[in-house]
């Protein structure tokens, strides 16, 4: 019990994602697809740093900044543009078929 009060504790009200030295990382979301949309951008943000990382040291980005970047993105889940990006990606990761169930299961709501 003590390890999940630290992990809740490290994810914070306004945290996203949290490195488990040994482990990968624990990732938390409003929706199913900003989760899945934030774990791809980990994903490949992590494989980009350590490319970049060869090159010097890394400059990181201000608190003012991130701040600036989450504003940008919103909060509407089902935005077009946001849809766009997680719909690209399913298709291709070979997901069509639960896109379409998921499309499914919204026009029956």
């Amino acid at each position: 019990m003590e390890q999940a009060r630290d992990l809740a504790k490290a994810v914070g009200q306004d945290g996203r994602a949290v490195l488990l030295r040994g482990h990968g990382f624990v990732a938390a979301g409003r929706s199913a697809s900003q989760l899945i949309r934030m774990c791809k951008a980990l994903l490949d943000n992590a494989a980009l740093q350590l490319d970049a990382s060869r090159f010097g040291p890394l400059k990181e980005m201000t608190a003012a900044e991130i701040d600036a970047r989450r504003r940008t993105i919103g909060a509407d889940d089902e935005h077009p543009s946001m849809m766009r990006g997680f719909e690209y990606e399913a298709i291709e990761a070979g997901l069509e078929d639960l896109l379409r169930e998921r499309a499914e299961l919204k026009a029956r709501r």
